[in-house]
C-alpha cells in the first residue's frame, strides 16, 4: 500500500492481489471498495450466462448517471 495513506476507503479493480485488503490486520480500519467500471465489465461478462445480470447493469448505469449529475462532487457523510 501507499506509505502514509490515511483515508478510510481503498478502491481497487477487484484483482485477487488486493484480497489482502480484506484479511490483513494492517487494513482493518479501511473499507475496501471495488471500482464500479470494473464491476460493470465483470457483470457484462456474466450476462452471457445469466440474463438477470442485465438488471444489475441497469442499476450501475443509474449510479453512473447520478454521479455525472453531481459533476464529480460527492460528499460522504459518516
Amino acid at each position: 500500500m501507499i506509505k502514509g495513506y490515511d483515508k478510510e476507503y481503498i478502491v481497487s479493480d477487484g484483482d485477487s492481489r488486493y484480497s489482502l485488503l480484506d484479511i490483513d490486520e494492517k487494513y482493518k480500519d479501511k473499507s475496501h471498495a471495488f471500482c464500479s467500471a470494473h464491476l460493470r465489465r465483470k457483470i457484462l461478462e456474466a450476462i452471457k450466462h445469466d440474463n438477470r445480470s442485465e438488471l444489475v447493469i441497469d442499476l450501475i448505469d443509474k449510479l453512473f448517471e447520478m454521479e455525472n449529475m453531481t459533476d464529480g462532487f460527492i460528499i460522504w457523510n459518516k
